[in-house]
Formats: C-alpha cells, sequence, structure tokens
C-alpha cells in the first residue's frame, strides 16, 4: 500500500473516530438539557399551582369581605338582608364571586397541565436523543466504510 494511501486512511478513521466521539457527546450534552429543561417545567407548574391556591384564598376574603358589606349597609339602611331584594343581590354577587374563585382553579390546572406536559415531554426528548445516537454513530461509520471501499479500489 502506497504512503498516499495509508494516509487518506488514517485521515478517514480518525475523522470518524472524532465523528462518533462528537456525536455521543452531543447526545448526552442534549439529553442532560432536556432533563434539566423537565425539572425546570415541573418547578413552574408547582409556581403556578401555588399561586393559584393563593388567589383562591385572596378570593375567598374579598367573597367574604363584600358579603359582610353588603349585609352591614343594608341593616344600616334598615332593610333586612335576608329576604327580598337584598337576599338576591347578595346571592347574585356570591354567585359572581364563586365563578371568579371558579375561573382561578380552571386557569390554574391548565396552567399546571401545561407545564407538566412540556415537562413530560422534555424527559421524552432525553430518552429519544440518546436513543437515537447509536443510529447516527452508525451512519458514519458506513459512511467511513464506503469512504474507505473508495479509497481501497
Amino acid at each position: 500500500m502506497d504512503p498516499l494511501t495509508m494516509m487518506a486512511l488514517v485521515a478517514l478513521f480518525t475523522g470518524t473516530g472524532l465523528a462518533i466521539s462528537g456525536q455521543h457527546k452531543e447526545a448526552q450534552d442534549r439529553s442532560a438539557a432536556e432533563k434539566y429543561n423537565a425539572q425546570l417545567a415541573e418547578q413552574q407548574a408547582g409556581d403556578v399551582a401555588e399561586s393559584g391556591r393563593l388567589e383562591e384564598e385572596r378570593l375567598k376574603r374579598e367573597k367574604k369581605r363584600l358579603m359582610s358589606r353588603q349585609k352591614s349597609l343594608y341593616a344600616h339602611a334598615g332593610v333586612n338582608p335576608l329576604e327580598g331584594s337584598p337576599l338576591e343581590v347578595m346571592a347574585d354577587s356570591a354567585a359572581a364571586m364563586e365563578m371568579d374563585i371558579a375561573a382561578n382553579r380552571y386557569n390554574t390546572q391548565a396552567g399546571v397541565n401545561r407545564y407538566v406536559g412540556e415537562a413530560n415531554y422534555r424527559r421524552w426528548m432525553a430518552k429519544n436523543v440518546k436513543s437515537q445516537a447509536p443510529l447516527s454513530m452508525g451512519s458514519t461509520l458506513l459512511t467511513a466504510g464506503s469512504g474507505m471501499a473508495g479509497i481501497l479500489r
């Protein structure tokens, strides 16, 4: 085998080794990044849940204050707040506040679901990246084999 052919083969093997090593390292790094992003999404889901819980508590306190204030104002005006129109107004106010609380629960759960879904997707991506690496490295080896066949012709 002449020296030029030998140098070409050495360069081909070296380049192939470096390419495979780089593909392996890239898969590890991308997998680690996806796992980290999954953890962040889980933390965000927890933050959304806690924020929603605090907002629900605030809305319930606001509802209680509103009901007490309405009752007090009706009583101060000499109207019985537990019958007739005042009762209907208070019932409507309570229903409106309950709708706000329900909307908060819905929005909170939607936010939590979004981040949990993202975390699951990121974990899937972390596994997928690792499982695709051998295919990519195998392709590189096949390409190198083809190059070697061309050199040795």
